[in-house]
């Protein structure tokens, strides 16, 4: 919503806003007597025994669009000085914070969605915080306290999990690169979900909504049987070394654990098992999914491998973690997170059609299986993509959509989100 255009837009536009206060309006609060508003809606006089009319408690989330011109005349000045009253009561920082809680839900949370939630362009929300002696980053991370917990020791998570009333534990080390040991990623993963959840038991909150993956689901099948669309039934078998990476065994055996544990200890856990994970990324510092995005643009791809991904978008993942934790209904249940499959050549050409400038970097070149297992022998980052080679492992995301309550994102738009923000942050 913006006040661009004409008189008439703009006017159209005021009253979109007028009803989007936060609550709903008491015709009795305007200072109107609801039979004149009855009376300039022709309507009945005697439609109403009461003094005051309430609308509906929704009606504060939507439009006030009317073609009865007697019916705004009677709200229209009131709803301006309202509107008036509020540009002073409250900065443009409070109103950011606002909006980011009310687009919570969504996992919405860059500036322009911000800007858009108050109807102001971006540059202008940008120009008001700076007035304001802050910036929109600011702003995103005001009122987050940082308490240090190490995945590996005991210290710290009784203080981490202080006062919380439900946990998100996101955290989880993957790296591309294969470990010389496995248990570099095993060990964190496990104990630091062991640790997290002793320390919620301690502290009586029983809430806890984990991230893991679909590498705990959809990995393991080297002996046969892998499913056409895995399903959050399925698990990973974390003893078949030939079709699981170390990060894989990890993600499982944490998950597996921390079932094991909250059935134990009566916790209500959910667990978000997402496929790659792409879209808009905060820091120029990047992991796994969005690093292959990062590579292809800065020409570090010679030629491509015969393997792929299924993407999601981080947005959805948020999404999921916030639908989860406000229902019932989800405790006790796994969600796997997936829109589309992309080969790395579809990725790349999907790059090179809404970003040609980076044409020259794409490589049009295909890697020969065999050249890609000859050289995961002597590199560990390519140890990993060969174990994907000729494979198109696909996951089931239908389930989530009933407590998001819409489709998710589609992958190509995660794609180009993390290619973007990357140039955004002259990351390539």
């Amino acid at each position: 919503m913006t006040a661009h255009g004409s008189k008439h837009d703009q006017k159209r536009s005021q009253k979109h806003y007028a009803l989007m206060l936060g609550r709903p309006l008491i015709l009795g609060e305007l200072g109107v007597e609801p039979r004149t508003v009855l009376r300039h809606a022709r309507l009945p006089e005697d439609l109403f025994t009461r003094t005051q009319a309430r609308l509906a408690p929704d009606a504060a989330e939507r439009p006030f669009l009317t073609a009865n011109a007697g019916m705004w005349q009677v709200f229209e000045p009131e709803l301006q000085r309202r509107l008036a009253d509020l540009d002073v009561a409250e900065d443009t920082s409070g109103r950011v914070r606002s909006a980011l809680l009310e687009l919570l839900p969504s996992g919405a949370s860059s500036i322009e969605d911000v800007a858009d939630r108050l109807a102001v362009s971006k540059r202008t929300l940008q120009r008001r915080l700076h007035d304001e002696g802050t910036n929109y980053q600011l702003e995103l991370g005001a009122g987050i306290e940082l308490v240090a917990a190490d995945l590996e020791s005991d210290d710290g998570w009784d203080a981490a999990v202080s006062g919380m009333d439900v946990i998100h534990h996101v955290a989880s080390p993957f790296p591309l690169a294969t470990p010389k040991d496995p248990m570099e990623l095993i060990s964190p993963a496990r104990d630091g979900a062991l640790r997290l959840l002793r320390a919620a038991k301690q502290a009586g909150i029983p809430r806890v909504i984990l991230t893991s993956s679909c590498a705990a689901i959809c990995y393991g099948y080297s002996r046969g049987g892998q499913p056409a669309l895995c399903t959050e039934s399925d698990w990973t078998d974390d003893d078949d070394l030939e079709d699981t990476t170390p990060y894989a065994r990890s993600k499982t055996i944490a998950e597996r654990a921390a079932w094991d544990f909250a059935k134990a200890h009566d916790m209500q856990l959910t667990t978000i098992n997402p496929v790659a994970v792409f879209g808009p990324i905060r820091s120029p510092d990047v992991r796994t999914s969005v690093g292959i995005i990062g590579q292809l643009l800065r020409g570090e791809f010679p030629a491509l491998p015969h393997a792929g991904i299924q993407v999601v978008d981080v947005r959805d993942v948020a999404a999921a973690h916030v639908a989860a934790m406000d229902r019932d209904e989800t405790i006790g249940e796994r969600y796997i997170l997936a829109d589309g499959f992309f080969t790395l050549r579809e990725v790349a050409e999907l790059l090179r059609a809404e970003l040609p400038q980076y044409d020259a970097k794409l490589t049009k070149r295909d890697m020969p299986d065999f050249l890609v297992r000859l050289i995961a022998l002597l590199s560990a980052d390519m140890k990993t993509i060969a174990k994907e080679v000729g494979k198109r492992r696909m996951a089931d995301g239908s389930k989530v959509k009933g407590i998001l309550g819409r489709e998710l994102t589609p992958g190509r738009d995660a794609l180009l989100a993390s290619a973007e923000t990357l140039i955004r942050y002259g990351a390539v």
